[in-house]
């Protein structure tokens, strides 16, 4: 029996893609590419395919876009369809977790396009069209780990995360608790602000510290607006807990250490995208949608990943 069956959706998530076009800045990783895409793309645009640390990945532009990238939108989708496009591009912002108890369909929060307006409800069978279920971005083979000397089974952990799901219990540890916050926060300070994703590590670790936040630049201002423009106001808090109780759906965490870590970087994301929504100032609902944005990807860098092992 398949690991994703059955495919289930965390009641509450929503997205809809309007265009307004994070996704295709360097914020991402275009990638990576089967052979097939590599040479369907490379025969569009002989410029477009790089080989980066032995994977196949699309090219950028000097403004850091995708080369497929214009202002009418992706001119892949235009010439092929949007089943034309590589896999991960179809797939985004969706993510497929195989688990003994069956599938789940979690999303990322890198766009506003998942966090702000009018979204349609994430529901299996749009994880379904718009994913390659032969394979799975994370696999849970048994259990997960609630303390350091202590797992249980996925039946087990469902009857643990439910009331978190269903809004009656909170993470209530204390944020920057359990180790040196300000240590990373320095360092990730220390990325050149070359690229949108480096600019985003920056403002992560400035929030960590307290410290004034470095500018995001051009595209990533664009985005925003657009979504802005597009969008009704809308509660904060609300798109906070959306996106926390994503995190734990997604059960990303449970491959960085234990539920035990996990609530002690989940208490530090929340207070870190408060800080960052107060010190980006604006319509208060679109600066929790570039905190969290924020937030997100810097939770995916190789030193706070490697920094939660050691909570």
């Amino acid at each position: 029996m398949s690991l994703l069956e059955p495919l289930r959706a965390r009641p509450g998530a929503s997205f809809t893609c309007h265009r307004d076009g994070l996704c295709c800045t360097d914020l991402h990783a275009w990638g990576p590419l089967d052979e097939v895409e590599a040479a369907t793309l490379g025969s569009i645009d002989e410029r477009v395919v790089l080989l980066h640390d032995g994977s196949w990945v699309i090219g950028k532009n000097a403004e850091g876009r995708c080369l497929f990238s214009s202002p009418e939108g992706c001119r892949l989708h235009a010439m092929l369809g949007p089943k034309g496009k590589p896999k991960t591009c179809q797939q985004f912002p969706f993510i497929l977790v195989a688990t003994p108890t069956g599938g789940r369909l979690a999303t990322e929060h890198r766009c506003p396009c998942r966090t702000m307006g009018e979204r349609e409800p994430v529901t299996p069978e749009r994880g379904r069209a718009s994913c390659d279920t032969a394979f799975v971005d994370r696999l849970i083979a048994s259990t997960v780990a609630l303390d350091d000397d202590e797992e249980v089974d996925m039946a087990t952990w469902e009857t643990i995360e439910a009331p978190y799901l269903r809004g009656e219990a909170t993470i209530d540890e204390p944020p920057l608790s359990g180790g040196d916050w300000a240590a990373l926060g320095r360092t990730l300070l220390e990325e050149p602000p070359t690229t949108a994703y480096e600019r985003c590590l920056r403002a992560f670790g400035a929030a960590l510290l307290g410290e004034p936040i470095p500018p995001l630049g051009e595209t990533w201002t664009e985005a925003f607006d657009r979504a802005e423009a597009r969008s009704a106001p809308q509660d904060p808090e609300a798109m906070l807990t959306d996106y926390l109780l994503d995190q734990i759906w997604s059960l990303d965490w449970a491959f960085h250490g234990s539920w035990r870590q996990a609530r002690l970087e989940l208490s530090t994301r929340r207070e870190v995208a408060r800080r960052l929504a107060r010190a980006l100032g604006g319509r208060p609902d679109r600066a929790m949608a570039e905190a969290i944005s924020i937030v997100e990807m810097g939770s995916l860098s190789d030193d706070y990943t490697a920094f939660v092992a050691t909570l």
